[in-house]
């Protein structure tokens, strides 16, 4: 992850659309962060503790 978010940069353009996904937006210097969510349960149980939970985040440079 360090890797990814270390990237190339240098784009003064660089801006955060409006996005219609699920998730949080973000943008944390060159990196936009985009639809980042923890997947909701299936059969309408909370997660429990211990479950393995999928999580989901697009990251662009």
């Amino acid at each position: 992850m360090a890797m990814a978010l270390g990237g190339c940069g240098g784009d003064d353009d660089f801006s955060l659309p409006q996005w219609d996904e699920p998730g949080r937006n973000a943008r944390v210097d060159d990196i936009m962060i985009r639809d980042a969510h923890v997947a909701e349960p299936r059969g309408g149980k909370p997660w429990q503790p211990g479950d393995g939970v999928p999580a989901y985040v697009w990251l662009y440079n």
